[in-house]
């Protein structure tokens, strides 16, 4: 994930699309990242911080990071890659799918710590 925030066209993508979604649209957001010096740096200056709007787990650290980020919402769910070799994104339009990633999620938030926003 830190290599998300080394390009600068992501990076910038990133920020401006937590603040529209939080800041301006009021849509809640609940993230799993992993404690970086990078994310936390993120998570720190960056992040939107709206009361109630926003809530973020750290992502164990025994456990090797996934290199994808996963957006469910509604019956779809987005995928995105932003390794080093390839940029892709696919969005899966299906009920049974999005609610077999909530779930996948659900589990794994109950499964993480609540990060402290600094």
């Amino acid at each position: 994930v830190d290599l998300w925030f080394t390009r600068d066209r992501l990076k910038k993508y990133i920020v401006d699309y937590g603040k529209r979604r939080v800041t301006q649209r009021k849509i809640p957001l609940r993230t799993i990242v992993p404690e970086t010096d990078m994310v936390k740096e993120y998570v720190k200056t960056s992040y939107p911080k709206e009361i109630g709007l926003t809530e973020i787990h750290w992502f164990p650290k025994d456990i090797p990071m996934f290199t994808n980020e996963i957006n469910i919402y509604d019956n779809k769910v987005a995928i995105c890659s932003m390794g080093r070799h390839e940029v892709m994104g696919v969005i899966i339009e299906s009920q049974e799918i999005a609610h077999t990633q909530r779930s996948i999620f659900e589990l794994s938030w109950r499964a993480t710590e609540a990060a402290r926003i600094i």
